[in-house]
């Protein structure tokens, strides 16, 4: 089973799980940018290329990303998309079930393996002389991956084993995705990228290779992918190996993506669920927002720094008088996504405390964000840390290949190998309070309350 590692959003693009740690950053170092030029092409068959050279590492990262989220599941076929991080080390023409794994561990490299709501990333970090060795095995699962039903029996066991994990883990889950869904008044937005944990064990359970091979065939393909280099390597013999090796795998135009272009609903809404399974009321407030690529989206992830993040976090400091309102919550913007998200706040409420209370603090720090509450010193201080994090993206291949990649899918008029820091740090004070006021208005907010039994 391949480690599974984390991009700079990765927290954000998982679909929020209650209680888990609010941000996965690495330790901060100094900024710097890849020092080579970079490149990027297409080959015949579709498959974009970033070459990221530098010379001055001694390994080299090789990774893939896929269009094939899991907003991409078939309909009634919801986790779909998710068995496929297991799938592609299921074995291929020339590597054996779990091959892939043990070729990459001999040679001392580490695997990277995840499926989130939009995309479906594999690779490798290698010891920089296996070079070839990465963009084979790529390559090798690009052209198709062992997909019988033995296989995937043991797949669909395994994950619905998670799932059945993670529906006791998160108990307010299922009354949380109500909440988000509230936002949205588009049949397309919910299905896609909402996903219930039962809707998810019924998918998963009823999944058939027949079903996967369609999957793998629409999907994987290299009009479909992006493959990028970063490390230790020499350019010209890098592009020569990707012709080689990419250069022959046939591809066809992936299906047509079912698009998601929610409306704001007018007015606020309240939203009360009662929920046998929990034990302690719950709250949340959430307000739609554009797609990650938007304009604003820039002051948004400051503003989400500044309500949330640490103990410096205006969040914090208010429950420093009274703890106790709150025994778990988090804050900020729900998944990278294309299409319109979410900013939200939730949390579990302390003994005593009514889901309505604890909705009502969420609203005054909706309201103080909102209200021109913020001010220079908070504005400099997010920028501080904004900018420390991507530093920390940008100190070896692997994290350097990760950002491209998400750079890519996600600003693609950054140019390759750079992300668009200078954009936040650029955000001035009443830039930040117009995206405050225009997207945490009151008259935005779904609010969801949550209470044990039968009670609401």
């Amino acid at each position: 089973m391949p480690d599974r590692t984390t991009a700079r959003h990765t927290w954000r693009r998982v679909l929020w799980a209650l209680l888990l740690p609010l941000l996965l950053t690495e330790p901060a170092a100094a900024q710097g940018a890849p020092p080579a030029p970079a490149e990027r092409f297409r080959l015949s068959n579709g498959l974009e290329v970033v070459l990221l050279p530098d010379r001055a590492t001694q390994v080299v990262a090789v990774e893939v990303w896929y269009e094939a989220g899991s907003r991409h599941d078939p309909a009634g076929k919801a986790g779909l998309a998710q068995l496929f991080e297991q799938l592609m080390f299921s074995g291929s023409t020339h590597v054996p079930r779990g091959g892939h794994s043990r070729i990459v561990e001999d040679v001392g490299g580490r695997l990277v393996a995840s499926v989130d709501e939009e995309v479906a990333r594999f690779g490798q970090v290698l010891p920089s002389n296996r070079l070839a060795l990465g963009l084979w095995l790529e390559a090798e699962r690009m052209r198709g991956v062992a997909l019988d039903d033995s296989v995937l029996a043991t797949v669909v066991s395994g994950r619905l084993s998670e799932l059945s994990e993670q529906a006791a883990r998160e108990p307010y889950r299922t009354a949380l995705l109500r909440g988000i869904a509230g936002v949205y008044d588009s049949a397309s937005c919910t299905s896609a990228y909402i996903r219930s944990v039962p809707e998810t064990i019924a998918g998963t359970a009823t999944a058939r290779a027949s079903t996967a091979q369609a999957y793998f065939a629409a999907w994987y393909v290299p009009g479909n992918a992006r493959l990028i280099v970063a490390g230790d390597f020499e350019p010209a013999a890098a592009r020569a190996l990707v012709e080689a090796y990419f250069g022959g795998i046939h591809s066809a135009p992936p299906p047509e993506q079912a698009p998601c272009q929610s409306a704001t609903p007018a007015g606020s809404r309240r939203i009360a669920v009662a929920d046998p399974e929990v034990t302690q009321s719950a709250a949340g407030l959430f307000f739609p927002i554009p797609s990650h690529d938007n304009a604003d989206t820039p002051a948004l992830e400051l503003i989400e720094i500044i309500l949330a993040r640490g103990s410096f976090g205006h969040i914090s400091r208010a429950l420093t008088a009274d703890p106790s309102r709150a025994v778990g919550w988090q804050a900020g913007i729900l998944g990278l996504r294309r299409a319109p998200g979410v900013f939200g706040f939730f949390g579990v409420a302390g003994p005593g405390v009514s889901a309505d209370s604890l909705a009502a603090f969420f609203a005054s720090q909706a309201a103080w964000a909102s209200g021109d509450g913020i001010g220079e010193s908070d504005l400099a201080r997010a920028k501080q840390i904004y900018l420390a994090t991507v530093a920390s993206t940008m100190e070896r291949p692997g994290d350097i290949a990760r950002s491209a990649h998400h750079a890519a899918a996600f600003h693609p008029g950054t140019p390759p190998g750079h992300l668009p820091e200078e954009t936040t740090g650029a955000v001035t004070l009443d830039q930040l309070r117009r995206v405050a006021r225009t997207y945490l208005s009151p008259n935005r907010a779904v609010t969801l309350v949550v209470n044990p039994g039968g009670a609401e």
